[in-house]
């Protein structure tokens, strides 16, 4: 094996932003992905990630939407790759074509709705319900919108309404799918060292879709016997890590659904097995961390004015301090922090 736990930890964090972090939103989400299922979340991880907090102003000005891209997930992307989103919305396919497009009446009901996406900018659910859009369409997890972004219809998705492609979006650029091996590519240039099976957890394609992977003609990527792809830039980062050139940081704090969680198949490298289940549950949802020198010592949830912090390991005594100092940074009201054993009732 090339790459120990701790140097594969070291690159991963590097990649993600969270040791030298990027000069803007704009500069982090061309190299990293924040699913968007809680606004509040997404933008505090991509907070952890920027030197200059410029997010916000972002979003107010349409260089940074919300869209339905990797696992077919609502994610906070730049207005630059939105042709690549619907690209690989393409090459993904959706549960909503299958269930909830079977019969004419079902057909029907979705043209209607891309009828007033190809005429309105901006579209509620009244809208389409008053147009003959079927309720069960715009009630189901949002598929419908999934698959609007895949015709090239649905710019973005807020709270109360949507924002269509009509006279905003003036790259007309045809809307083909994406490649495996382009999205590959991509992954394994961001989030290497990794293997194909973290591949796939992280894209949403099955294995058997993958493995024409293994012979992409691009002489950026080796393999090794632990089956991790890498890339000389992967080495020169490693080397220096290695002279202590640059450290994984004491104390990091990520809300839930941070693309390093969300990224991997084998999770061992963040958490240890012993931790898993409290992490990752059974219903999707995945929590929010506190990691000490890069591996879960802590998750944590917020409720009103409150931070209830449930150490995992012991390792949370020596960064209980940074971790508050961290929470008050980042919350503009005042905020208390409490360690409990257990997150009933909360």
């Amino acid at each position: 094996m090339i790459f120990t736990r701790n140097e594969i930890r070291f690159l991963r964090l590097y990649k993600s932003g969270l040791i030298v972090p990027y000069k803007n939103s704009d500069e982090l989400l061309s190299r990293c992905d924040i699913q968007a299922q809680s606004i509040n979340d997404a933008l505090f991880n991509i907070k952890q990630r920027i030197s200059d907090d410029d997010i916000q102003k972002c979003v107010d000005e349409m260089k940074v939407i919300r869209n339905w891209t990797l696992r077919n997930t609502l994610h906070f992307i730049s207005i630059d790759k939105y042709i690549e989103v619907v690209k690989i919305n393409n090459l993904l396919g959706t549960w909503f074509e299958r269930i909830y497009l079977k019969t004419d009446k079902e057909k029907a009901s979705y043209e209607k709705a891309k009828s007033v996406f190809k005429q309105e900018y901006l579209i509620d659910k009244q809208m389409l319900l008053e147009n003959g859009v079927i309720k069960s369409h715009i009630t189901n997890w949002q598929g419908i919108f999934i698959n609007l972004t895949k015709d090239g219809l649905l710019l973005s998705k807020h709270k109360k309404h949507c924002i269509s492609t009509k006279g905003n979006f003036p790259n007309k650029e045809n809307v083909t799918r994406t490649s495996i091996s382009d999205l590959a590519i991509y992954y394994f240039e961001n989030y290497g060292p990794a293997t194909l099976q973290d591949f796939c957890h992280w894209s949403g394609l099955k294995v058997r879709d993958v493995q024409n992977l293994v012979n992409i003609p691009d002489v950026r990527f080796k393999v090794d016997e632990a089956k991790l792809w890498y890339s000389t830039e992967d080495l020169k980062l490693r080397d220096k890590f290695l002279k202590d050139k640059i450290k994984i940081p004491d104390c990091l704090i990520l809300a839930k659904f941070d693309p390093l969680c969300l990224g991997y198949n084998d999770k061992s490298w963040l958490s240890g097995k012993c931790f898993e289940s409290d992490i990752w549950g059974r219903t999707g949802i995945v929590e929010a961390v506190i990691l000490n020198h890069g591996e879960i010592s802590a998750i944590w949830r917020k409720n009103g004015k409150t931070i209830y912090v449930k150490p995992l390991s012991k390792k949370f005594n020596k960064i209980r301090a940074t971790a508050k100092k961290i929470f008050s940074d980042n919350f503009d009201e005042e905020i208390i922090v409490k360690e409990v054993q257990n997150f009933e009732n909360i």
